[in-house]
């Protein structure tokens, strides 16, 4: 529809509504517009709208004269006033103001996603799958003066002649500030003035010293208020009622910073699907909300024995081997999952186990070791290793018998931690026992570890061991942060949730409900897993692994390729061809190559489990997509269900990504299959759209 820039129109319901901006108005490009307009748009009912002042009584003549001539309809006039208020229209004003803003959303989209692959690297330093830019509402003068009189409805009262400063925090509300003053004091009088400020650094200084009684404030988008809440916080600003934020994701707004009072919001927008996985992409600088792109072409990694194999002696995966029971998958802890997670209890049953503890205890326990700190309810257990103190030496004591204001500990101290993740309760155990003025000496035994990296332990490693402190260390599998390495199950679950989709299937119930508790020991790990196969002649197990255990534990071979891939993403004396890390300017995928190499289908699903969802966006790659799809083929047409549900499950969760062809051939593929699997996947979103 043609719009000059003074007029912002729309047609809803067959009624043509019509908003004429603050400013000048033209009598003759009115005309020009209705004459463009009644070509193609044939209304029953004209309604236009305009601020108080911007058209005169003999330009209203003439604007009805000229919509009766074209549209052949009357026209309905509504004024607002200078508090943004329609008067004895409000309601109709009200209604059409929201459907405007809805208009200009829906036709601007201010939700800008990166280029597949990619994600956006905030000023602040974060990453994201999206960012908003409010600048794109304001192309022209009369969709920027809608919004400003939005902006003076939400201030209402407060936005009176005390106001002495609006303060902004992008550049681009300049204008939108300027066009609100005039609607709400004229063009006569001389209004507040516009400060801005940086969102991400600048606020403290600019707000530090602000009069907030004579203040107001627009935040130009957020996904959550927390900018908000650390201005409210962090400055002497302390009244949310007078910030409006122009538009905004988090529907809750900002309860937790104002339990009372809601900030104000012009329009919440409606998020469309973004990457999960974005903060694992190379990412695109922006610079306020100006950015450049410069794709490389990807690099695809594929696992070489040779080099990788080194690495898994960190596993000791023989005697990994006899652990298992120790060991489960998607484990729940509290509210969170863990993808890998190691019961301590079980592991100090583990005659392995608790030979090494025991000799590594005689042999590096202090002497003049006092008190053994047991993290965990396992003192019964720990007691029969600690005989070479002699009875009644040591006093066993828990972490939180640390924080006694009364305890003195003159000697040594041992820490027996059988398992850990991040590490935080050892550092939290460290700070207490510091405390202790005649403390002499700190031995920590770990157990199995799940730490991110092996970088990340060695950090750990090193924060505990000060002066003569040690650390000694059974094993640990460094998979990557849990949330990511668990992120399948995660999607897995709310999939299964649905009950127009997989959540209907009688099948998965058991499943959705392991899920759902956070239980998914070995072979449930993966769907099926019992069907899957793992045959003699692994090279990663290569002589690490006398013999295959029967059958071959899920978790364990998870754990391998955790540990793999998360090696490759972090290790940096690999060869460049080698690394999986991602380059900020290029993408770096895990080649298809891998699931061809090693074609047993429990290394394939344990490999499509592992891997990030970044690296296995093929959503641009033609070659890796169409490897992806003969792939899945394949799999379909011998009736290999288990892998079948596995790669339809990371399709349709969008962990996995192929190009548009390839994906429409898959959904051809399983529509015209009468594989159990395929037909639930049938009944998805993913798998019942069309690409267009």
């Amino acid at each position: 529809m043609f719009q000059p820039h003074n007029i912002f129109a729309f047609e809803d319901n067959l009624i043509l509504h019509v908003y004429v901006a603050t400013g000048d108005f033209s009598v003759t490009e009115f005309t020009d517009f209705a004459d463009r307009v009644s070509l193609h748009c044939v209304p029953r009912a004209v309604k236009v709208l305009y601020p108080k002042g911007s058209i005169g009584v003999t330009q209203l003549k003439n604007v009805t004269k000229q919509i009766k001539a074209r549209f052949r309809c009357d026209a309905s006039f509504y004024c607002f006033d200078q508090n943004g208020h329609g008067g004895a229209d409000e309601a109709t004003a009200g209604k059409f103001l929201e459907k405007a803003r809805d208009e200009i959303i829906r036709q601007r989209d201010p939700i800008l996603l990166p280029p597949p692959g990619k994600s956006f690297a905030k000023p602040s330093g974060a990453q994201a799958g999206f960012f908003i830019q409010a600048s794109n509402l304001f192309i022209r003068h009369a969709e920027m003066s809608l919004f400003a009189l939005l902006l003076v409805r939400e201030w209402g009262d407060e936005f009176d002649e005390s106001i002495k400063t609006v303060y902004v925090d992008t550049i681009d509300l300049y204008g939108l500030v300027s066009l609100a003053c005039r609607i709400r004091f004229g063009n006569g009088k001389h209004g507040p003035i516009t400060v801005s400020y940086s969102s991400y650094s600048g606020y403290k200084e600019v707000l530090k010293h602000a009069d907030v009684s004579s203040s107001l404030m627009v935040i130009s988008a957020t996904t959550s208020h927390k900018l908000l809440r650390k201005i409210l916080t962090r400055t002497r600003w302390k009244a949310v009622d007078r910030v409006v934020t122009i538009l905004d994701l988090d529907e809750s707004l900002c309860t937790s910073a104002c339990e009372k009072e809601k900030a104000k919001v012009i329009s919440h927008l409606r998020l469309r699907e973004v990457q999960p996985h974005s903060e694992l992409l190379p990412s695109i600088r922006l610079s306020g909300e100006k950015f450049s792109v410069e794709v490389d072409d990807p690099k695809s990694v594929v696992l070489n024995t040779q080099d990788h194999a080194i690495c898994l002696k960190h596993l000791k995966l023989d005697i990994l081997t006899e652990m298992v029971p120790a060991l489960s998958g998607y484990a729940k802890m509290g509210s969170d999952r863990a993808p890998i997670h190691v019961h301590a209890e079980i592991l100090l049953k583990c005659n392995k186990f608790k030979v090494w503890l025991k000799e590594q205890i005689e042999k590096y326990a202090p002497a003049s070791t006092s008190h053994v700190v047991c993290m965990g309810e396992f003192k019964d257990q720990i007691a029969p290793l600690l005989e070479i103190f002699g009875s009644g030496t040591v006093t066993m004591l828990s972490p939180e018998q640390l924080r006694d204001p009364e305890l003195k500990i003159v000697g040594s101290v041992i820490v027996i931690c059988p398992s850990f993740t991040k590490g935080t309760k050892l550092l939290e155990v460290s700070r207490d026992l510091r405390k202790q003025k005649y403390l002499k000496n700190i031995v920590y035994f770990s157990g199995v570890g799940t730490p991110e990296s092996l970088a990340e332990f060695k950090k750990l490693k090193q924060n505990l061991e000060h002066g003569t402190y040690q650390v000694r260390s059974f094993c640990n599998v460094c998979t990557g942060r849990p949330e990511s390495l668990g992120l399948s199950w995660k999607l897995e679950q709310e999939l299964l949730r649905d009950e127009e989709g997989l959540g209907a299937v009688e099948e998965l119930r058991k499943r959705a409900e392991n899920l759902e508790n956070g239980v998914l020991n070995d072979n449930e790990l993966f769907y099926d897993g019992p069907k899957l196969e793992l045959h003699q002649g692994f090279k990663y197990w290569e002589g690490l692994v006398k013999e295959y255990p029967s059958p071959v534990p899920s978790i364990l071979l998870f754990a391998t390729f955790s540990f793999l891939l998360q090696n490759a993403r972090t290790e940096s004396n690999l060869p460049e061809k080698d690394k999986l890390a991602p380059l900020p300017n290029r993408r770096v995928l895990l080649d298809p190559e891998n699931f061809f190499r090693y074609n047993d289908s429990l290394i394939q699903v344990a490999i499509l489990r592992a891997a990030f969802p970044g690296e296995l966006d093929f959503s641009d790659h033609d070659s890796h997509s169409s490897s992806m799809y003969y792939l899945i083929e394949r799999a379909v047409k011998v009736g290999d269900g288990p892998v079948v549900y596995e790669f339809l499950l990371a399709l349709a969760t969008n962990r996995l990504r192929l190009v548009r062809n390839e994906t429409e051939k898959i959904r051809e593929l399983i529509r015209s299959s009468e594989m159990k699997e395929c037909r639930w996947f049938k009944t998805t979103k993913f798998f019942r759209e069309t690409v267009k």
